[in-house]
């Protein structure tokens, strides 16, 4: 009986238990992912109330994400909502979201999901500083590595770097380290951002590799820019593309007779949050003629449901949409939708200049597509089209999908049937296509399958097309690979108009090619010996069926010093062909080199025969083709960047023409306001072979932009930062503002300017944590939280802060006789408020800390590490002045050996 009691008061308990009224969890809890990779997975969240809840997203301090889940999370009653994020893979595989509500309801305490990779072991390497700051002057950052050995055997390593975003670049892209057996080293690497203009926060990957290339350690560092303004991405919202509203009015003139009056602009505006309102405009005024047309013109509206796109579309469906219309779209959900079009083929929306254009194409088109907006797995479409130049109406239904998408592996397919028929004739013509894709990476293969293959009357843009396209590579290690390519393209296109029978001509290239290819440092080389078949029926300018067999070597060099790159292709070949208007044994050679610099940068080009066939077709003086070409360009800024100026020549010599061909393209934009800027662009060319032939082109303009500080539904926080002396939180007479505070807001760091303001602008609804990084000998009360509901201007006052200094004393031990290494041992502090401050020893084991006075707790991490430390955690108080040293123990442990008796 009490048994059964027992049961049933369980049983009782068990029931009593409801699930959360809340629940979000991410969908897969165990990513696999490889070193240097970027991965995805994303949060469901569940609300299985009848009301609707608002969610907000706790500070993770592991999360370094590039695509994040909003701050703020509206769930209607009832609803489940997915939101995806996306991080670069590194030595942390623990990721973890954590919400919480203003609501009285029971959520989870976090959604925690882990990731898999190659394990490292015996070697490790650690950034010494994990957060790095960009010189915002010289865009130039340094930081420490330290690089441990735990076993037993030397090891040679090589580090490779690369960043995310592109755009760091270093001064050794790898790095050649011995580390004997028990040992370590701490290097200091060099980087540089070579993105002008622009410095954005990077993610700097680092990878440990043995000679083989296997992968044995690996570790990640933020580096942020130190800039005064902030402007946050919005890639996980629908305002990534966001375009700031700008008009610009332009006087062209054309070959003095030829003027006339551009108008352009192009923007976005959001009538609501959910709705987006694009356009983009061009409309030009011819003085002479008092004329006007308009092209590339088009609005655009859309919103979660629906969409619609008016004026000039621009799509490709395997058949070209382009011309003036309508398009219309229905958003079924995230993951599913159609489109309808009506398109007129015409380049000009309207035109006042032509009173008449020729009739065109009236294309109507139906597609319906699956899969994530930025990844579309599939699409099928139907067109139907009627062409009265012609006469020929076209049914054309084709498809494609993607069956396999995996990291290294990708399945494309696509198929099409098409239908014509003549209003002239009464002929008909059926044609069909067939194509795929396949690419896989495993181990060190590498293998690519592009094939196609069209019928001559199919109505697609490959209409007769053949294609084989395979590439196999192996990498003997990461540096160093062969390869082997087969290419067979014929194109063969029939059609039924006999105004275009001129177009019924073929060709066909055929290319069996081996190579070889290795890169060190930054030095890249390519060797390929290939041999190149050609055909050519062409019905227009000749009857003869052509034909064409190469034997040729290329090599390419590619070398990048500092911020410069030069690049140098060259192929060399034997030719034998039976056109009787060329030699038909002759050897050719071409070159295409190019440098590229800061400022300037030149090209040049030289080909001594007919590389194609179709070359060979060009009348020539005794037979001898000749082509010459070289293009410097210059480009820099001036009156404090305000100015950018560009200019480039082209000089082009060839024996079939008229001589030499020289031209000069010069642009100015001269930036007068925030948001007014002047430009001008003036083109001269000439034929040294003719008379009057030189022609000047000019314009010049003004442009107006209309910035907007946040996207829509996003909000702006300003924070003033001052130095509070009397501690009474306000700005008082004789206090000062505060330059070059480094603050972090919710992850993302800045740096105050001269009047000690920091704007942070894109920033979702929802918590935020202030917290100073480094107040140059001033601190916060307390980090701030701040709940950010609408734009806001904040004082942030500061204090003085206390410096306490330290050091690691080795300890003498017996049988150890080598000297320590002391640099790089992280100190943490933390105080009463659970907030840390960190410091790193120098060479001779030295640290100090400048922090707000109070309570704090000093301690070393020793977990690992060739040492341990005598009383690794001392408890103390900071004074503003006069704070005691503090002295750490340290004792060897590289080679601690344990003896057991038998």
């Amino acid at each position: 009986m009490a048994i059964l009691v027992f049961l049933t008061g369980i049983c009782h308990h068990a029931g009593a238990q409801h699930k959360p009224a809340v629940d979000y969890f991410f969908l897969t809890d165990t990513v696999f992912t490889q070193y240097g990779k970027t991965f995805a997975n994303k949060l469901e969240v569940v609300n299985h109330t009848s009301s609707e809840i608002i969610l907000f997203k706790n500070v993770a301090h592991t999360e370094q994400a590039l695509i994040a889940v909003p701050d703020t999370i509206k769930l209607p009653a009832g609803s489940t909502q997915r939101y995806p994020v996306k991080y670069m893979s590194a030595a942390l595989q623990t990721y973890k979201v954590s919400l919480r509500t203003a609501e009285k309801i029971t959520l989870p305490d976090s959604a925690v999901f882990h990731t898999k990779m190659n394990d490292p072991y015996r070697v490790r390497i650690n950034v010494l500083e994990p957060d790095v700051y960009l010189d915002s002057q010289t865009g130039k950052v340094s930081f420490r590595l330290r690089c441990l050995n735990d076993g037993y055997l030397p090891v040679r390593i090589r580090l490779l770097l690369s960043s995310y975003p592109e755009g760091l670049t270093f001064e050794k892209q790898t790095e050649i380290i011995e580390l004997p057996a028990g040992s370590q080293q701490i290097i200091t690497l060099n980087a540089r951002n070579v993105l002008k203009g622009h410095a954005p926060d990077f993610t700097v990957n680092l990878e440990a590799a043995d000679p083989t290339g296997k992968t044995l350690a690996t570790t990640s560092l933020r580096v942020f820019s130190l800039s005064s303004v902030k402007r946050l991405a919005t890639g996980y919202d629908q305002y990534a593309n966001l375009l700031n509203n700008s008009v610009e009015l332009s006087y062209v003139n054309l070959n003095r007779d030829f003027s006339f009056l551009q108008l352009r602009g192009r923007g976005n505006v959001l009538s609501s949050e959910g709705a987006d309102l694009t356009y983009n405009l061009n409309l030009n005024y011819y003085t002479a003629q008092h004329a006007m047309d308009a092209y590339d013109t088009w609005v655009a509206y859309s919103n979660k449901y629906v969409g619609v796109t008016a004026g000039n579309i621009t799509e490709n469906l395997d058949y070209p949409l382009f011309g003036r219309g309508v398009k219309a779209s229905a958003f079924l959900n995230e993951e599913h939708g159609f489109d309808l079009y009506y398109v007129n083929n015409s380049y000009l929306l309207f035109s006042g200049l032509q009173s008449s254009l020729r009739k065109n194409t009236n294309t109507y088109a139906a597609s319906y597509r699956y899969g994530k907006a930025e990844a579309e797995n599939g699409r099928i479409s139907y067109i139907h089209s009627r062409d009265p130049w012609t006469r020929v109406k076209t049914n054309l239904v084709n498809g494609e999908a993607t069956l396999i998408a995996s990291e290294h592996e990708r399945l494309n397919l696509s198929a099409g049937y098409s239908y014509e028929n003549s209003a002239d004739t009464s002929a008909s013509k059926a044609g069909y296509a067939l194509g795929g894709t396949y690419a896989i990476q495993k181990n060190q293969w590498d293998l690519s399958l592009n094939n196609y293959f069209s019928t001559g009357y199919y109505s697609g843009l490959r209409r007769g097309v053949i294609q084989m396209e395979e590439r196999i590579r192996y990498s003997l290690n990461p540096l160093t690979g062969i390869y082997a390519r087969f290419s067979w393209l014929k194109n063969a296109p029939n059609y039924l108009s006999q105004t275009r029978s001129m177009l019924n001509n073929s060709n066909q290239i055929t290319i069996y090619e081996m190579g070889f290819s290795h890169r060190k440092n930054a030095f890249s080389a390519t060797l390929y010996p290939y041999l190149l078949s050609q055909d050519l029926h062409d019905n227009y300018l000749t009857r003869e069926k052509l034909h064409s067999f190469s034997t040729r070597l290329a090599l390419d060099l590619n070398y990048t010093f500092g911020t410069s790159f030069l690049s140098l292709n060259s192929d060399y070949g034997y030719t034998k062909s039976n056109n009787p208007l060329v030699e038909q044994h002759y050897n050719s050679f071409k070159i295409n080199a190019s440098y590229a610099a800061r400022n300037w940068g030149v090209s040049a080009r030289m080909q001594t025969a007919p590389y194609y066939l179709q070359e060979e077709l060009i009348p020539v003086a005794n037979k001898k083709y000749r082509q010459y070409s070289i293009g410097p360009n210059v480009h820099f800024s001036a009156l404090d960047q305000r100015m950018e100026i560009s200019v480039a020549g082209y000089a082009n010599y060839n024996n079939y023409g008229y001589g030499w061909m020289n031209s000069i393209d010069a642009q100015v934009r001269y930036k007068v306001a925030k948001t007014w800027r002047f430009s001008g662009q003036v083109f001269y060319n000439t034929y040294t072979g003719l008379r009057n032939s030189a022609s000047t082109q000019f314009r010049i303009g003004i442009q107006k932009s209309f910035v907007s500080a946040n996207a829509p539904g996003l909000k702006k926080l300003e924070l003033s930062f001052f130095g509070d002396d009397n501690g009474n939180g306000l700005l008082d007479d004789g206090e000062r503002r505060l330059e070059g505070i480094i603050v972090d807001v919710s992850g993302t760091v800045a740096a105050s300017n001269q009047k000690g303001k920091v704007t942070y602008s894109n920033l979702a609804k929802g918590e935020k944590l202030i917290q100073v990084k480094d107040g140059k000998g001033w601190s916060q009360f307390e980090p701030l939280k701040l709940l950010l509901q609408n734009n806001q201007n904040m004082e942030i006052p500061l204090v003085k802060s206390g410096r306490l200094t330290g050091s690691i004393v080795p300890v003498a031990q017996k049988y150890v006789v080598e000297e320590p290494m002391l640099e790089g041992i992280r100190v943490t502090a933390t105080d009463d408020f659970n907030r840390t401050f960190f410091a790193l020893t120098d060479e001779t084991g030295n640290f100090y800390f400048s922090i707000p006075v109070g309570s704090y707790g000093i301690h070393i991490e020793t977990a690992g590490q060739f040492f341990t430390i005598k009383d690794a955690r001392k408890e103390i108080t900071i004074k503003e002045r006069n704070n005691e040293p503090i002295v750490f123990e340290w004792l060897d442990e590289r080679r601690k050996i344990e003896m057991k008796r038998f």
